[in-house]
């Protein structure tokens, strides 16, 4: 009987710091989303220079990339 008092007080206050976690990280998420200003990939906008950026777009090479060690050559490899 011990044991379970013990462990459901331990299972309760972990499931409050957990909770509570997820709250600090969603207020965080909230707040990076109002400060985040959007922009275009396919130029470099100086004016956003020290911002927090959100931008989308195709990520792309024509670079050959190996490893001599496993014998890998890959085309359009990022």
């Amino acid at each position: 009987m011990i044991w379970g008092i013990l462990l459901v007080t331990f299972s309760v206050a972990l499931l409050w710091f957990n909770e509570r976690r997820a709250v600090i990280t969603r207020y965080r998420l909230y707040e990076a989303n109002g400060l985040c200003r959007v922009t275009n990939s396919l130029e470099v906008n100086t004016s956003l220079e020290g911002n927090l950026v959100c931008t989308s777009g195709k990520a792309e090479t024509y670079e050959k990339v190996s490893d001599e060690l496993f014998g890998i050559i890959e085309n359009n490899t990022i």
